[in-house]
């Protein structure tokens, strides 16, 4: 999917970064000087993303961000939050990756029956099973209790996942 985007140019013309929040520079003096310059541009919609509203188009905040330190984002790559709050928009928390890498970092599934990310229970052997793919690779193993497999999970999707592992539980979670 391909987005609209800002130069570096237009996007630090138009707004100023500070820890993480895009504030509006002065445009054309007048009323609209008056009414939003220097205050936070955007919004937080309902499914807790950001956007912002420029020039009648409507920009993804994250992308702006990544667009006022580097420029415009290769085409195919997408902008992940590294801790997984889509409201934490700092710089140091963005990371350009592949739409894969974007999906490996994600929260536990809400249909997951377990609350362990890719594990199952299989009923027909009494079984925890681990279940993880990357790549074109697959790694399946059974264990007798949920402990196990947890643990076996979490293990391979650090070989596999790399830097974007997640546990399911996002790090802005936690905190």
């Amino acid at each position: 999917m391909t987005y609209k985007q800002l130069s570096q140019e237009e996007a630090q013309k138009s707004f100023e970064y500070k820890d993480g929040i895009l504030y509006w520079k002065p445009r054309l003096g007048g009323r609209w000087d008056s009414r939003w310059a220097g205050k936070p541009a955007g919004r937080v919609k309902s499914d807790g993303r950001m956007d912002i509203s420029y020039n009648w188009v409507r920009y993804k905040y994250h992308r702006l961000v990544w667009n006022f330190w580097y420029g415009e984002i290769p085409e195919k790559m997408e902008i992940d939050h590294i801790d997984g709050n889509p409201q934490n928009n700092k710089i140091e928390n963005l990371r350009l990756c592949t739409h894969q890498e974007n999906m490996l970092n994600r929260k536990i599934q809400s249909n997951n029956q377990c609350s362990v990310k890719n594990v199952y229970y299989r009923k027909d052997r009494n079984l925890w099973v681990v279940d993880i793919r990357n790549k074109g690779h697959r790694f399946v193993s059974e264990h007798q209790t949920i402990d196990e497999a947890k643990e076996k999970a979490q293990q391979v999707r650090r070989e596999m996942h790399c830097d974007f592992a997640n546990d399911g539980i996002h790090l802005s979670k936690i905190a």
